[in-house]
């Protein structure tokens, strides 16, 4: 079941909004310094994909656990499922939650709102 502490501290980031600066250290220094979830969210121009899209996910995924972090995946419920992350992050536009929980019955699911109608109408299963 979710736990609220899990949002106490919560950072999202990628390669594309590290400011050049490596991302498996900037993940590491923030694990160090006391996040409670990591989302990692490759988007945008430059942003990894494919095979190096994986590896670094599995690379950032790996360091988590060694701080018992959940590791969750921006917008990409495929790689969620292909490295067992403990959740994804979609949007409003993205598969349904309902649909989501069916492929991860016992993960994580995040959904972007942007407005308290587009929250009413979602069933949210956390």
């Amino acid at each position: 079941m979710f736990q609220k502490e899990l949002l106490k501290l919560y950072f999202i980031c990628g390669t594309t909004t590290c400011q050049g600066k490596d991302l498996y250290r900037v993940v590491e220094e923030a694990l160090k310094g006391g996040i409670t979830l990591f989302q990692f969210r490759e988007k945008g121009e430059g942003a990894l994909e494919g095979k190096e899209k994986v590896e670094l996910a599995i690379k950032l995924q790996d360091l988590c656990k060694k701080y018992n972090v959940p590791f969750v995946v921006n917008d990409d419920i495929d790689l969620a499922m292909e490295i067992d992350a403990d959740g994804v992050h979609v949007g409003q536009d993205d598969l349904g939650v309902d649909e989501i929980r069916k492929l991860m019955p016992d993960k994580i699911i995040g959904l972007s709102i942007k407005t308290r109608k587009n929250f009413n109408n979602q069933k949210l299963n956390m």
